[in-house]
């Protein structure tokens, strides 16, 4: 193999091991007709706690092997919308001091009918945050 050719290889496996390259976090976000939320709740949390939340939610991606979006620095100051989705769940946690929310916002969303999986999921997501406080 010529050296060009071991050097391209090299780098995509680096990158495909970092978890970078055709990563699009968007590609399982549920738009359009194709959603039924099928759970909205809201979780005590001191906002303080941002980060931990935020740092908690990509922990439970990974675990999962779920895409993570977050949106933090291009709201106001104290908010975030982060959520973890994969083809047939999407979970989202938001806050927004702007309409007086003291906690955090939990939403579910499915193409449909939610499975036993997509529920267990959502209570790991929900008992997770909780346990920041």
């Amino acid at each position: 193999m010529p050296i060009s050719r071991l050097w391209v290889c090299t780098i995509a496996a680096m990158l495909s091991a970092c978890g970078q390259g055709n990563h699009d976090p968007e590609r399982y976000v549920l738009t359009g007709n194709d959603k039924n939320v099928f759970l909205r709740t809201q979780i005590s949390s001191d906002p303080r706690k941002t980060d931990e939340i935020i740092a908690e939610v990509r922990s439970f991606a990974r675990e999962h092997g779920m895409d993570v979006l977050v949106a933090r620095e291009s709201l106001p100051r104290g908010d975030f919308n982060v959520s973890v989705n994969v083809p047939t769940i999407n979970i989202k946690a938001m806050h927004s001091a702007a309409v007086g929310d003291t906690g955090v916002q939990i939403f579910a969303i499915v193409p449909g009918t939610p499975t036993e999986t997509d529920k267990k999921l959502v209570r790991e997501f929900i008992t997770r945050l909780g346990m920041i406080g």
